[in-house]
């Protein structure tokens, strides 16, 4: 990867893959060499408790960057791996910097002086932080949305593409959704395929041809606070997720 890049994986509610997402494609990207931050923005901290466990509290996250204009507090997780840790305190950062000139745009600032640094940047999005989400838009070159196939698929995705295209015209020009996964895929399920077909029908090449199958192995990784390719790199969740990766790969390449 040439070009460097901050990656937003956002979705409308938890429960789709967003951190897994997260922590897989970081993984392995640290382990292809690519020097990668992740970015915990999510009150719920599960990406943090991925790689530091759920009861490691850190003395300060990307809250205290937040309020305190202070650095973004960087912790090192790996080789090439780093991870800017949340707290349960972002569920609050609304109220907080509400009327803060310049609010939408407090993520980008804080990135400003250490992106290059980086290869790709990762944004764990909350889903039920609208600041939050739109500063992890503002400060991003591309949204990723990893969706679940439930009745409710169609309509959450609208609400992200919203967000993306306020911030894209209001803040952030260079903004686009670069892709659209599925995740718990299963192909026999009739309900999967008919919104993958209905999907493919509305947003054409943005959906990826990768798809996230169902896998225990995903879950039984989260639990036990390892991305996958720790857990286990031969299963198929890993299989997947490093195929999904190639695919963004070359559609960066085209951007």
């Amino acid at each position: 990867m040439r070009r460097k890049y901050i990656i937003s994986v956002a979705s409308h509610k938890g429960g789709v893959g967003r951190t897994t997402t997260v922590a897989a494609l970081g993984a392995l990207l640290a382990r292809q060499g690519e020097k990668t931050l992740l970015i915990d923005m999510d009150s719920q901290r599960n990406l943090t408790s991925t790689f530091l466990g759920i009861k490691y509290m850190p003395r300060t996250t990307v809250f205290d960057a937040f309020c305190n204009e202070a650095d973004l507090p960087i912790i090192s997780i790996g080789d090439n791996l780093d991870l800017v840790p949340s707290s349960i305190e972002m569920g609050g950062l609304e109220s907080i910097i509400m009327k803060r000139p310049g609010r939408e745009s407090i993520l980008a600032g804080l990135l400003q002086s250490i992106k290059n640094l980086y290869d790709i940047i990762l944004i764990d999005c909350p889903s039920q932080n609208w600041i939050g989400m739109l500063n992890s838009f503002v400060a991003s070159t591309s949204v990723l949305i990893p969706i679940c196939c439930d009745s409710y698929a169609a309509e959450g995705l609208i609400q992200v593409t919203q967000m993306v295209e306020l911030a894209s015209y209001s803040f952030n020009p260079i903004l686009a959704v670069d892709g659209i996964v599925l995740t718990r895929y299963n192909v026999r399920r009739t309900l999967d395929v008919a919104i993958e077909q209905e999907l493919k029908s509305h947003y054409g090449s943005l959906v990826m041809n990768t798809r996230i199958r169902e896998n225990s192995k995903l879950v039984q990784a989260a639990l036990l606070g390892q991305d996958i390719f720790t857990y286990d790199p031969d299963c198929n969740g890993a299989i997947d997720y490093a195929n999904l990766l190639e695919e963004i790969k070359l559609k960066l390449e085209k951007i």
